[in-house]
């Protein structure tokens, strides 16, 4: 073969690796998303008034793969609502078809108007987006709204300031249970607020970085996200008295929200817990609950005055995932629950409003109710005044419900301390309680200081046991076991407390 023909073939191959190579990056570039979601967008619809169609700006910023879904991309920016200018942040999330080559939306931001209530509301929309164009259906406040929406620049512009109606504020608290011995302190971190974030971030006064996640990822469909966004962590301890902790939110890819922080502090908590929990039920009305009042506190908890409210909740027994069922904030020493379906946050009775849902609504099977007390002081500038929750775990209502029937009594409660022959307290030992009738069996393990606690008992005839064995949370131990003599607990004497418990080593 001669020397040209060589340096010919070689050429020849060259070309067809180079072909072969921009055919591959071609087939590369057409099974990836490209940026093309990231500029300006406007979407049109129905937003604020039937048949009236308003424009909003979409400015989508930053465009990254989701790390734990393949073909899933996450963007940030902001969403101006035309007719008042205002600014909020945005979240989305874009699920690509490379064979359609489409994207599969989902946004979340805020529209900001003055007809609205509070002047802002959380919009959703769901839709799909081609090249230049999307299309799909937006969520206010539950009601669906058509929009569509073009593509105007590919340009990427930083957000301006948000608008005033994006109020954000951090709140820092004790979440105390006096059914403990000390009480039980768990600080507790929160906000409610109509801006679109996934995290909320918590810098407290001796230096850590708390994140306090939302209840479940922002994007789950069947989570309403349309009131607000919603924030609650607790972590064991008292909160740092007197000193400010910083809050920020954080956006879908992690990074601070710019302009969005607040402050507050941790004052006071001084009052103490309703108590004595009653019912009576009335299958045409309600459920009327009536409690025992703590002590006053003047300018921290006196409900009729302003400073601090009752707050009633009711949930499934044992719990579940779905949380509150119905709840409700009372300045007055009695509530009743509705039968008959309400509209939530509409007037309770005899005050207060009622959230979640109505006794009629609820399936059949057991809940409980419980009560708390919240105070509240005149805060400075920023904060929000609400330093401190107060429960008492061992006062509950265990109820069920059956069709219209409905059933209800005291939940039960035992407590006491462990010691040695010596005195020494005895933390991390086995206490089981066995229920005779209804066969319920709980375990629970002492504290450091030898208490131990049982709450949300139903009303039975139990026995008790402990020293000698272990659990999965308590690790065996070499006293001898101990059974008490049979107890009953009744709804006139559904709490035992006091008990003093003395373990001998076995021989």
């Amino acid at each position: 073969m001669s020397k040209k023909v060589k340096i010919l073939l070689f050429i020849v191959a060259v070309l067809a690796l180079g072909v072969i190579l921009v055919f591959v990056l071609k087939s590369c570039q057409d099974s990836e998303p490209s940026s093309g979601l990231l500029g300006t967008w406007t979407f049109t619809g129905d937003f604020l008034e039937p048949d009236v169609e308003a424009d909003l700006v979409l400015q989508i910023n930053e465009f990254a793969p989701a790390p734990d879904a393949e073909n899933t991309y996450l963007g940030v920016g902001c969403m101006q609502t035309e007719t008042s200018g205002g600014w909020a942040p945005l979240s989305l999330q874009a699920v690509f078809d490379p064979l359609a080559k489409t994207y599969a939306l989902n946004i979340l931001s805020t529209l900001v108007a003055p007809e609205l209530e509070g002047g802002a509301a959380v919009i959703r929309f769901v839709g799909d987006s081609t090249t230049g164009s999307a299309s799909g259906v937006a969520y206010l406040f539950g009601d669906e709204i058509a929009w569509s929406g073009k593509h105007t620049s590919q340009k990427v512009v930083e957000c301006p300031a948000w608008d005033a109606a994006l109020r954000f504020q951090g709140e820092v608290g004790n979440e105390r249970d006096l059914a403990y011995i000390p009480p039980r302190d768990i600080t507790g971190f929160g906000s409610e607020n109509l801006i679109v974030s996934s995290q909320m971030q918590v810098e407290t006064p001796d230096g850590q970085v708390i994140l306090v996640p939302w209840e479940t990822d922002i994007f789950t469909p069947d989570v309403n996200f349309i009131d607000s966004f919603r924030y609650h962590g607790g972590f064991e301890g008292t909160p740092i008295l007197s000193q400010s902790y910083r809050f920020t939110l954080l956006d879908l890819l992690g990074e601070p929200i710019p302009g969005l922080e607040a402050f507050d502090r941790y004052l006071h908590c001084d009052h103490g817990a309703a108590v004595n929990l009653r019912a009576v039920y009335d299958p045409e009305a309600a459920l009327e609950l009536t409690w025992d009042a703590p002590a006053l506190v003047p300018r921290r908890f006196e409900p009729l005055n302003g400073h601090g409210f009752y707050q009633l909740t009711l949930e499934h027994h044992p719990w579940q995932e779905a949380g509150f069922l119905y709840g409700t904030e009372s300045l007055l020493t009695t509530h009743n629950i509705p039968w008959d379906s309400f509209i939530p946050g509409s007037q309770g009775s005899p005050d207060g409003a009622d959230y979640g849902v109505s006794l009629s609504e609820l399936e059949d099977g057991t809940y409980i109710i419980q009560l708390a007390t919240y105070n509240y002081h005149e805060p400075e500038a920023g904060e929000s005044g609400f330093d401190c929750r107060v429960t008492d775990s061992r006062q509950a209502l265990i109820f069920t419900k059956q069709g219209s029937q409905i059933t209800f009594q005291p939940a039960g409660a035992v407590s006491g301390f462990l010691h040695d022959a010596d005195g020494n307290p005895l933390g991390g030992i086995a206490v089981q309680v066995n229920g005779a009738e209804t066969g319920f069996v709980e375990t629970v393990c002492s504290m450091d200081n030898g208490y131990f606690l049982f709450t949300r008992l139903p009303l039975d005839t139990f026995s008790l046991s402990t020293g000698g064995f272990g659990t999965e949370d308590c690790q065996p131990n070499d006293y001898e076991t101990l059974i008490l003599p049979d107890f009953t607990l009744t709804e006139d004497a559904p709490i035992l407390d006091d008990l003093d418990l003395v373990l001998t080593q076995q021989e």
